[in-house]
């Protein structure tokens, strides 16, 4: 099953008519049997050798017209016989009147069928009519399904996994799952209900995508799906908490699938809805292994199901694992055939993406044939670093020769000779030759840096080369060449070839990128490795990036065409410059821009950059907060991702010092955001999200306003919740501490009637003081978080003491307080000026 355009402008040269759709199938009539490719064209079927050698029998009659089809009858008992009942015309062509088709995509293959058939029709005759298809019923079963598959392909045995016990098998659109057998099917589309009524599935099996659409749409990884679905589930759901979003391994492989599985599962809660979602996603789906199918797995129930104990949480994640690691194809190895033919063209023209290439070699053992020409490239490589002994052993010479099948390399003059000699790899027709070859040379460049990255080699990488310290001229020369030409960077108008030009003469034209595209994986790798940064300007004494290096930066921030990983590198780059220097005007705008591009790990890797150049950097809060940038944080308080929540709260917090900044917070809603975020529960893994959040809170306590409408909404009865109630780490106790502390200090008649509601907590947080006194021997072993712990222990009970009632509790004998301050008087508190004095005073 395939609607790939190269392999359809293949078969259309034999059938010499556009195709859109062609399967491998087996065919029989009156007088023919044989299994071949079945082409759908615009205005008949195809039959085309699977040899590619011509139509079968032969050129003049291997077309099916839909004019002999009057209509087709899925069989019942056979998953993959479609049957084409002809007219009297076709049937003295075909000798009978029906023809029988096998196709382990039956389904589909008949849905093309129709759509082609409709649209003749209507050319014909300018009337609307549509071909009638009989299907056999849905069921749960396939009956006959495996004799079909036997005569399908030469007699293999019934190897078919069985229901597990207690499941039952389900075929949802072309796959086999085995579900427990108290689910009951609501609409044969995938949705069951479990006879006791409280639990509900949904199975969905989404269409199946290109690899290379999936690349364009920055969705080529699982999680970037996961994070999607999370968010678009929660959209139609009130007060959601996730309460887990991890990778999932798909544990099973009943039908010796060769394609590759990764998933995502999450669990959340929400007002109403408990569910446990599992997305999988399988990768490199034959027949050209250049396709991807996602899928769902849904089990949910009512809230007060979960409430009242009548069904447990984890119940539902293991039943949607359970049906997640059954799932399968609807055949055996029957779905896993390869089109050899076209499979290799694709790889010999480098059209896959890098993780089929990387699939395609171990599963199938396929490769590009232009690997030996790689294997010349590198090898020129590894002479030049040979030559400078900066080579990390010269074994990887004699491993590179095996790589080539023991065929000698021969030398050239230089990698980037290597590289021009793959142009004679490949036969262009003189129509459009120039725009193929320069597509091809920049293909070229993708699969010589994937081999040079790790994959020829576990003990030699990019960075190796990156990092080399030559000393030689004509090597520099060399080794430079050869890195622009991983880098690529050549026009978007393929009519012009690439051209060896420094990066530093690239940057003159200020239209750099929009006329230029890059190879993403060798400008990522050469980023993170710190070459890219050494081509350019460099940076002052004070400074860890020039001012070249951060526009060029912030100019791929925001191109649509660069990679999301390219992206978060180039993060992770700004955060490790913090310390230095740093040219805010340009940096801050544009990761301000990217807080508000739709992918969530991107806005988490942008708001992690924003923290820490907000602790290094004072100027960068006002800079944030006159481009109204907590609007765009209280929007990212809502969507329910952990890490950007964490993170959007640390920078909330670093933005709430000044007055200023606290009313411009309270404009945009982060007050009802912070308050919502606190009332709702949270499990023991959520300790750092509370101690952010409540440190959030006690920050925007400062002012009277914003403390009295939170005491309102009952934030304080909250907190003092949470430290009575909850499990508390040495952190989230700390800044638990800090946000009553707060709400109570004097000033206002609000404070003082909280301060009353402190006082069933005090004995807990004195014995709990002076546990942690006691047990530490010495106080050089405590770590921050319980240094954190004291200090604002003794800042709470320093502001409470101002209290006649809670002073005169503290001085109660049976809880020591007084042995506690004094060994408190000589620890390492005492040389902090923010203890000292208190401590005294108390």
């Amino acid at each position: 099953m395939s609607a790939d355009r190269a392999a359809l402008q293949a078969l259309a040269v034999r059938t010499k008519a556009p195709l859109r759709y062609f399967e491998l199938v087996k065919f029989k009539s009156a007088d023919h049997n044989v299994t071949c490719f079945l082409a759908v064209g615009k205005h008949a079927l195809y039959l085309v050798r699977r040899s590619l050698g011509g139509l079968y029998p032969n050129d003049q009659s291997g077309a099916i017209f839909f004019a002999f089809i009057r209509s087709m009858d899925e069989d019942a008992e056979d998953s993959t016989q479609l049957k084409l009942l002809l007219s009297e015309s076709g049937a003295r062509a075909w000798m009978g009147d029906t023809l029988t088709v096998w196709s382990k995509n039956r389904h589909a293959l008949a849905q093309q069928i129709q759509v082609a058939w409709n649209t003749d029709y209507i050319f014909r005759f300018g009337q609307v009519r549509h071909l009638h298809l009989t299907s056999p019923p849905p069921s749960e079963t396939s009956k006959g399904f495996m004799a079909s598959l036997v005569q399908f392909f030469q007699g293999e045995k019934d190897s078919t996994a069985q229901p597990f016990q207690g499941c039952k098998e389900v075929l949802h659109s072309a796959y086999r799952f085995f579900i427990p057998e108290s689910y009951m099917s609501q609409d044969h589309a995938g949705h069951f209900l479990h006879q006791n009524r409280l639990l509900e599935l949904e199975i969905a099996v989404h269409q199946p995508v290109s690899l290379a659409d999936l690349e364009a749409s920055h969705h080529n990884h699982i999680r970037w799906a996961g994070l999607e679905y999370k968010r678009s589930i929660s959209l139609s759901l009130k007060d959601v908490m996730i309460t887990k979003s991890s990778s999932y391994q798909k544990r099973l492989n009943l039908s010796k699938d060769i394609c590759a599985w990764t998933g995502w599962e999450i669990t959340l809660i929400s007002e109403d809805r408990v569910m446990a979602i599992i997305l999988l996603r399988r990768q490199f789906v034959p027949p050209l292994a250049d396709t991807a199918q996602d899928f769902s797995i849904r089990v949910e129930c009512q809230r007060w199901a979960v409430d009242e104990g009548k069904v447990e949480e984890q119940n539902l994640l293991e039943e949607a694992r359970l049906i997640a690691d059954s799932t399968m194809p609807s055949g055996p190895n029957v779905l896993q055939q390869i089109y050899p033919d076209f499979l290799q063209a694709k790889l010999d023209t480098l059209v896959l993406p890098e993780s089929a290439w990387a699939w395609t070699e171990k599963t199938l053992k396929m490769r590009p044939s232009c690997k030996k020409q790689a294997c010349i490239f590198v090898n020129s490589i590894l002479k030049v670093l040979h030559e400078e002994h900066q080579l990390p052993s010269s074994e990887l010479l004699d491993e590179l020769v095996a790589l080539a099948d023991g065929e000698e390399l021969p030398l050239v003059i230089s990698p980037l000779e290597a590289a021009q000699q793959a142009k004679q790899l490949i036969e262009l027709k003189e129509e459009g030759s120039v725009e193929a070859m320069n597509a091809w040379m920049a293909r070229v460049a993708r699969y010589f840096t994937y081999c040079l990255n790790g994959v020829f080699f576990k003990s030699f990488h990019l960075d190796h080369v990156c990092n080399a310290i030559l000393t030689q001229k004509p090597n520099q020369v060399k080794l430079h060449e050869a890195m622009l030409f991983l880098l690529h960077a050549r026009p978007k108008d393929l009519t012009q070839k690439w051209e060896l030009k420094e990066l530093k003469q690239l940057l003159l034209d200020p239209e750099l990128f929009e006329k230029y595209e890059f190879n993403n994986h060798a400008l990522q790798a050469f980023l993170e490795f710190g070459w890219l940064a050494r081509q350019l300007k460099a940076p002052k004494q004070k400074e860890k990036m020039s001012l070249e290096f951060t526009q060029f930066l912030c100019a791929l921030l925001v191109l649509p065409e660069a990679s999301i990983d390219l992206k978060a590198a180039i993060c992770r780059t700004i955060t490790w410059a913090c310390s230095g220097q740093l040219h805010m005007a340009l940096l801050v705008p544009t990761l301000s821009s990217v807080l508000k591009q739709r992918n969530i790990f991107l806005k988490t890797c942008a708001t992690v950059t924003l923290v820490n150049m907000t602790k290094c950097h004072e100027p960068v809060k006002d800079v944030l907060t006159r481009m109204d940038a907590q609007a765009t944080l209280v929007e990212h308080l809502g969507i329910p991702d952990d890490d950007l929540i964490y993170y959007t709260l640390m920078l909330t917090t670093s933005l709430s010092r000044t007055t200023a900044q606290r009313l411009a917070l309270k404009k945009c809603g982060a007050v009802e955001e912070l308050v919502h975020l606190l009332q709702m529960t949270y499990s023991e893994s959520k300790d750092h999200l509370l101690a952010e959040l409540a440190s959030s809170v006690g920050q925007l306590c400062n002012e009277e306003d914003i403390r009295c409408s939170m005491a309102e909404a009952k934030v304080f009865r909250r907190l003092l919740s949470l430290y009575t109630d909850y499990p508390c780490s040495s952190r989230l106790r700390a800044k638990l501490m800090f946000a009553i502390r707060q709400f109570c200090i004097a000033g206002s008649s609000t404070s003082e009637s909280l301060r009353d509601d402190v006082a069933p907590i005090l004995p807990q947080v004195i014995e709990e003081l002076s546990e942690l006194v006691q047990s530490s021997q010495s106080f050089d072993t405590l770590d921050d978080d319980q240094t954190d712990w004291l200090v604002s222990s003794v800042l709470l009970l320093y502001t409470l003491a101002i209290d006649r009632t809670l002073l005169e509790e503290m001085r109660d004998p049976e809880l020591q307080f007084k042995e506690t301050l004094l060994k408190l008087r000589f620890s390492p508190l005492k040389e902090l000026d923010v203890t000292r004095e208190r401590i005294i005073e108390l």
